[in-house]
């Protein structure tokens, strides 16, 4: 009897979707003590190819419906951000790119209730290791507050996966009532300043509750069309980090980098005069207080996501990526997604303080760019077992 396995485009990239979430977040998100580091280091070896594989075969389903220009560019751009991987030792553009730009023609809701069901059951692993003692509970003393990772290696790390899980829930549950929304909102928000001790995400929480009773005003008198000016928010992200490195280039005083927002960019700033500007980026060993503390020296870092591009990734890369990040704004007011341009908004404000944005494991508006649809429907592929023959 014949029989055949049935594929989407939404499975194949949902398959490697979850891999690539629990290669980040899990396998090397999380503190695991030995022997566990180790073992799972191993198993993410194996991991990475399989992603690799499904990637590929996600590709060649996506090549039936590109013109020339399509590919060239995707051809281009693969190789400048693979180069600048080469480079800089670091591969998080390169993941980021592939899954935006491999999300072509599935569906997001499907992809999205996904992402975050994986970051659920990776939370949950993460606290069940810190109590098995498999992994570190990390605590960091800040001048404000106490702060703890649960399992990460950073409280930061720990605050940034809370905050991508919230905004998933809301997106999904946007048919619930506003209040509904807030107060989950407000109350998710305590529990991360509880916990991690995280500013950031906790201010761009309450951000986001700003954000969504601003959208409620607007809807109100019929003036939707100022989010169409959304597109120039990275452009503007870029200009203003510029400035501000240009402006604080002279705070010397490192000590200050967990403390004050501003020396981010006195950071970037040293950086840039060190490594300049590139093509492809610059190979940076980074180092933060704790290590500096250690090994003797300055702290290396590099927090800002534009400043980070140019610097640490390269010219090439930093033009492929803010073409991706405007595709998105574009793309979401076109179709008028408001509830998603949203959190695409609060994304690049997060980018000021946190490279986050350009991680695929935490920013999931990346995946948005070249959906086809955000209904619940999806063309479907099969492929016999017989001769792996691939047909329509």
């Amino acid at each position: 009897m014949h029989r055949s396995i049935r594929f989407t485009k939404t499975n194949i990239f949902v398959y490697a979707l979850i891999l690539v979430l629990i290669w980040k977040l899990m396998i090397l998100g999380i503190n695991w003590r030995e022997p566990w580091h180790t073992y799972l280091t191993n198993i993410g070896r194996v991991i990475k190819y399989v992603i690799y594989l499904f990637l590929i075969v996600k590709y060649t389903f996506d090549m039936r419906s590109m013109n020339t220009s399509q590919f060239l560019f995707f051809l281009v751009s693969l190789l400048s951000v693979i180069i600048s991987y080469k480079v800089t030792n670091e591969n998080t553009i390169l993941f980021s790119f592939l899954m935006c730009m491999l999300a072509k023609d599935t569906v997001f809701n499907q992809v999205l209730k996904a992402y975050v069901n994986t970051q659920i059951l990776i939370f949950i692993v993460m606290i069940i290791s810190v109590i098995l003692s498999l992994a570190d509970n990390v605590t960091v003393i800040f001048g404000y507050g106490i702060g703890y990772s649960l399992g990460m290696y950073h409280p930061n790390n720990t605050a940034g996966l809370m905050l991508s899980i919230l905004l998933c829930w809301n997106y999904l549950h946007n048919y619930y009532s506003l209040l509904h929304r807030i107060i989950v909102c407000s109350i998710t928000g305590i529990i991360i300043w509880y916990i991690t001790a995280s500013r950031t995400c906790t201010v761009l929480v309450l951000i986001y509750i700003f954000l969504l009773l601003f959208y409620q005003l607007i809807k109100k008198i019929g003036f939707k069309k100022i989010f169409k000016k959304s597109k120039f928010i990275i452009i503007i992200a870029f200009l203003f980090s510029v400035y501000m490195t240009s402006k604080y280039s002279t705070l010397l005083d490192t000590n200050l980098i967990d403390t004050n927002f501003f020396v981010r960019f006195t950071m970037a700033y040293r950086l840039y005069k060190e490594y300049g500007l590139h093509l492809f980026g610059s190979y940076i060993e980074f180092r933060g207080m704790e290590a500096a503390t250690i090994l003797g020296g300055h702290a290396i870092i590099l927090d800002n996501a534009y400043l980070k591009l140019a610097i640490y990734y390269g010219i090439v890369p930093t033009i492929i990526i803010t073409w991706l990040l405007r595709g998105i704004f574009v793309r979401l007011y076109k179709i008028r997604n408001i509830e998603l341009l949203l959190m695409a908004i609060l994304f690049i404000i997060y980018g000021f303080m946190e490279s986050s944005v350009l991680m695929i494991q935490y920013n999931f508006t990346l995946l948005a760019f070249l959906c086809s649809s955000f209904s619940i429907t999806d063309s479907v592929y099969e492929i016999p077992t017989l001769n792996r023959q691939y047909i329509n």
